[in-house]
Protein backbone atom coordinates (compact mmCIF):
# COMPACT_ATOMS: atom_id res chain seq x y z
CA UNK A 1 0.00 0.00 0.00
CA UNK A 2 0.47 3.77 -0.19
CA UNK A 3 2.06 5.93 2.99
CA UNK A 4 1.77 8.97 1.79
CA UNK A 5 3.19 11.45 4.52
CA UNK A 6 4.66 14.12 1.92
CA UNK A 7 2.75 15.34 -1.44
CA UNK A 8 1.22 13.25 -4.20
CA UNK A 9 1.17 15.71 -7.27
CA UNK A 10 -0.91 15.07 -10.56
CA UNK A 11 -1.24 16.71 -13.85
CA UNK A 12 -4.33 17.73 -15.78
CA UNK A 13 -5.61 14.54 -17.06
CA UNK A 14 -3.64 12.62 -15.25
CA UNK A 15 -4.67 9.46 -13.06
CA UNK A 16 -3.44 8.36 -9.88
CA UNK A 17 -4.77 4.99 -8.93
CA UNK A 18 -4.05 3.35 -5.47
CA UNK A 19 -5.02 -0.35 -5.18
CA UNK A 20 -3.74 -1.62 -2.11
CA UNK A 21 -4.69 0.12 0.56
CA UNK A 22 -2.69 2.65 3.12
CA UNK A 23 -2.56 5.42 4.91
CA UNK A 24 -1.04 8.65 5.25
CA UNK A 25 -1.06 12.66 6.58
CA UNK A 26 -0.11 14.26 3.49
CA UNK A 27 -2.03 15.75 0.63
CA UNK A 28 -2.93 14.75 -2.82
CA UNK A 29 -3.37 17.52 -5.39
CA UNK A 30 -5.73 16.90 -8.14
CA UNK A 31 -6.29 19.97 -10.39
CA UNK A 32 -9.14 19.56 -12.74
CA UNK A 33 -9.25 16.71 -15.18
CA UNK A 34 -7.25 14.91 -13.16
CA UNK A 35 -8.28 11.88 -11.28
CA UNK A 36 -7.40 9.84 -7.82
CA UNK A 37 -9.04 6.93 -7.29
CA UNK A 38 -8.76 4.06 -5.10
CA UNK A 39 -9.87 0.45 -6.07
CA UNK A 40 -8.95 -2.25 -3.20
CA UNK A 41 -8.08 -2.29 -0.09
CA UNK A 42 -8.19 0.00 3.01
CA UNK A 43 -7.01 3.54 3.00
CA UNK A 44 -7.07 5.87 6.06
CA UNK A 45 -7.12 10.00 5.52
CA UNK A 46 -4.88 10.55 9.14
CA UNK A 47 -5.02 14.19 11.01
CA UNK A 48 -2.77 16.47 8.10
CA UNK A 49 -4.67 14.80 5.05
CA UNK A 50 -6.03 17.11 2.10
CA UNK A 51 -7.58 16.32 -0.76
CA UNK A 52 -7.18 19.46 -2.74
CA UNK A 53 -7.77 21.06 -6.27
CA UNK A 54 -10.77 20.97 -9.12
CA UNK A 55 -10.47 17.02 -10.37
CA UNK A 56 -12.09 14.30 -9.18
CA UNK A 57 -11.49 12.00 -6.04
CA UNK A 58 -13.15 8.78 -6.75
CA UNK A 59 -13.61 5.70 -4.35
CA UNK A 60 -14.36 2.74 -7.03
CA UNK A 61 -13.40 -0.29 -4.63
CA UNK A 62 -12.36 -0.96 -1.09
CA UNK A 63 -12.84 1.60 1.77
CA UNK A 64 -11.72 5.35 1.82
CA UNK A 65 -11.70 6.45 5.91
CA UNK A 66 -11.88 9.87 6.80
CA UNK A 67 -10.19 9.89 10.60
CA UNK A 68 -9.68 13.80 9.88
CA UNK A 69 -11.99 16.32 8.71
CA UNK A 70 -11.24 16.96 4.68
CA UNK A 71 -13.05 19.25 1.75
CA UNK A 72 -12.73 18.57 -1.05
CA UNK A 73 -14.28 19.72 -4.55
CA UNK A 74 -15.24 16.28 -5.94
CA UNK A 75 -16.02 13.07 -4.91
CA UNK A 76 -17.52 9.84 -6.99
CA UNK A 77 -18.38 7.11 -4.30
CA UNK A 78 -19.41 3.54 -5.34
CA UNK A 79 -18.04 1.23 -2.36
CA UNK A 80 -17.30 2.43 1.05
CA UNK A 81 -16.31 6.34 2.95
CA UNK A 82 -16.42 5.43 6.51
CA UNK A 83 -14.67 7.33 9.33
CA UNK A 84 -14.60 9.43 11.92
CA UNK A 85 -14.40 12.97 10.21
CA UNK A 86 -16.54 15.36 8.69
CA UNK A 87 -16.15 15.59 5.01
CA UNK A 88 -17.62 18.46 3.19
CA UNK A 89 -18.18 18.38 -0.60
CA UNK A 90 -18.08 21.72 -2.17
CA UNK A 91 -18.84 21.18 -5.67
CA UNK A 92 -20.45 18.05 -6.38
CA UNK A 93 -20.90 14.34 -5.10
CA UNK A 94 -22.62 10.83 -7.03
CA UNK A 95 -23.37 8.32 -4.94
CA UNK A 96 -23.54 5.89 -7.70
CA UNK A 97 -23.03 2.42 -4.63
CA UNK A 98 -21.97 1.18 -1.57
CA UNK A 99 -22.06 2.20 1.63
CA UNK A 100 -21.79 5.73 4.01
CA UNK A 101 -20.64 4.58 7.79
CA UNK A 102 -19.01 5.31 11.06
CA UNK A 103 -19.26 7.92 13.29
CA UNK A 104 -18.32 10.85 11.08
CA UNK A 105 -20.51 13.58 8.85
CA UNK A 106 -21.14 13.75 5.10
CA UNK A 107 -21.80 17.87 4.41
CA UNK A 108 -23.02 19.09 1.13
CA UNK A 109 -23.24 22.87 1.71
CA UNK A 110 -25.11 25.35 -0.36
CA UNK A 111 -24.55 25.59 -4.21
CA UNK A 112 -23.24 22.08 -4.41
CA UNK A 113 -25.37 18.68 -5.09
CA UNK A 114 -24.76 15.60 -4.45
CA UNK A 115 -26.93 12.80 -7.32
CA UNK A 116 -27.77 9.75 -6.01
CA UNK A 117 -28.25 7.77 -9.06
CA UNK A 118 -28.21 4.37 -7.55
CA UNK A 119 -28.44 1.02 -9.47
CA UNK A 120 -28.95 -0.77 -6.56
CA UNK A 121 -29.49 0.22 -2.75
CA UNK A 122 -27.19 2.38 -0.90
CA UNK A 123 -26.54 2.30 2.91
CA UNK A 124 -26.36 5.19 5.15
CA UNK A 125 -25.11 3.25 8.42
CA UNK A 126 -24.35 5.65 11.94
CA UNK A 127 -23.40 8.71 9.58
CA UNK A 128 -25.38 11.69 9.34
CA UNK A 129 -25.63 13.16 5.74
CA UNK A 130 -26.48 16.70 6.08
CA UNK A 131 -27.61 18.50 2.99
CA UNK A 132 -27.49 22.42 2.54
CA UNK A 133 -27.38 22.71 -1.15
CA UNK A 134 -29.16 20.04 -3.69
CA UNK A 135 -29.84 16.45 -3.21
CA UNK A 136 -31.18 14.84 -6.51
CA UNK A 137 -31.73 11.19 -5.82
CA UNK A 138 -32.97 9.48 -8.97
CA UNK A 139 -32.16 5.66 -8.20
CA UNK A 140 -32.98 2.88 -6.04
CA UNK A 141 -33.23 2.64 -2.27
CA UNK A 142 -31.58 4.25 0.26
CA UNK A 143 -31.06 2.16 3.71
CA UNK A 144 -30.42 4.28 6.91
CA UNK A 145 -29.46 1.85 9.76
CA UNK A 146 -28.06 2.33 12.88
CA UNK A 147 -28.72 5.53 13.96
CA UNK A 148 -28.15 7.24 10.63
CA UNK A 149 -29.30 10.56 9.98
CA UNK A 150 -30.48 12.57 6.79
CA UNK A 151 -30.62 16.06 7.98
CA UNK A 152 -31.86 18.31 4.82
CA UNK A 153 -31.27 22.03 5.76
CA UNK A 154 -33.23 25.09 5.88
CA UNK A 155 -32.96 26.19 2.23
CA UNK A 156 -32.08 23.02 0.62
CA UNK A 157 -33.69 20.84 -1.34
CA UNK A 158 -34.18 17.22 -1.27
CA UNK A 159 -35.50 16.07 -4.85
CA UNK A 160 -36.82 12.17 -5.81
CA UNK A 161 -37.79 11.77 -9.12
CA UNK A 162 -36.77 7.88 -9.38
CA UNK A 163 -38.96 4.89 -7.72
CA UNK A 164 -36.56 4.33 -4.89
CA UNK A 165 -37.67 3.99 -1.35
CA UNK A 166 -36.35 5.71 1.97
CA UNK A 167 -35.88 1.80 3.97
CA UNK A 168 -34.92 1.70 7.63
CA UNK A 169 -32.76 -1.20 9.28
CA UNK A 170 -32.07 -2.53 12.33
CA UNK A 171 -30.05 -0.76 15.22
CA UNK A 172 -31.02 2.39 16.89
CA UNK A 173 -33.53 4.71 15.52
CA UNK A 174 -32.38 6.32 11.71
CA UNK A 175 -34.36 9.32 10.99
CA UNK A 176 -34.94 12.06 7.73
CA UNK A 177 -34.77 15.48 9.28
CA UNK A 178 -36.56 17.99 6.94
CA UNK A 179 -36.02 21.86 7.58
CA UNK A 180 -35.33 22.70 3.77
CA UNK A 181 -38.00 21.48 0.75
CA UNK A 182 -38.21 17.23 0.34
CA UNK A 183 -39.62 17.07 -3.20
CA UNK A 184 -41.49 14.66 -5.19
CA UNK A 185 -41.73 14.92 -9.01
CA UNK A 186 -41.33 13.34 -12.22
CA UNK A 187 -41.68 9.44 -10.98
CA UNK A 188 -45.43 9.13 -11.29
CA UNK A 189 -45.18 5.79 -8.85
CA UNK A 190 -44.97 5.55 -5.17
CA UNK A 191 -42.58 6.51 -3.15
CA UNK A 192 -42.24 4.85 0.31
CA UNK A 193 -41.04 6.41 3.74
CA UNK A 194 -40.36 2.34 5.10
CA UNK A 195 -41.46 1.88 9.45
CA UNK A 196 -38.84 5.06 10.20
CA UNK A 197 -39.13 8.45 11.37
CA UNK A 198 -39.36 11.19 8.70
CA UNK A 199 -39.50 14.81 10.99
CA UNK A 200 -40.71 17.15 8.66
CA UNK A 201 -40.31 20.97 9.79
CA UNK A 202 -39.87 22.73 6.06
CA UNK A 203 -41.82 22.09 3.45
CA UNK A 204 -42.78 18.54 1.35
CA UNK A 205 -43.92 18.81 -2.40
CA UNK A 206 -45.57 16.09 -3.77
CA UNK A 207 -45.90 17.21 -7.69
CA UNK A 208 -46.62 14.00 -8.94
CA UNK A 209 -47.78 10.35 -7.93
CA UNK A 210 -47.23 9.30 -4.14
CA UNK A 211 -45.39 9.69 -1.11
CA UNK A 212 -46.03 6.80 1.66
CA UNK A 213 -45.10 7.69 4.76
CA UNK A 214 -45.46 4.40 6.42
CA UNK A 215 -43.43 4.88 9.79
CA UNK A 216 -46.35 6.39 11.88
Amino acid sequence: GLVNNGAFNLSAGATGRLASGGSGTGTFNAPATAVVEWTAGTFTLDSGSQLNGAGLYRIAGGTLAFNTDVTLANLELNTTLGGLGTVTVNTWMDWTGGTMNGDGWTIIPPGATLNVANAGAVILATRTLENGGTVLWTGANISLTSAAVITNRAGALFVTQGAGALIYGGGASSRFDNSGTFRKSVNTGTTTVSSGAFNNYGTVEIQTGILAANGG
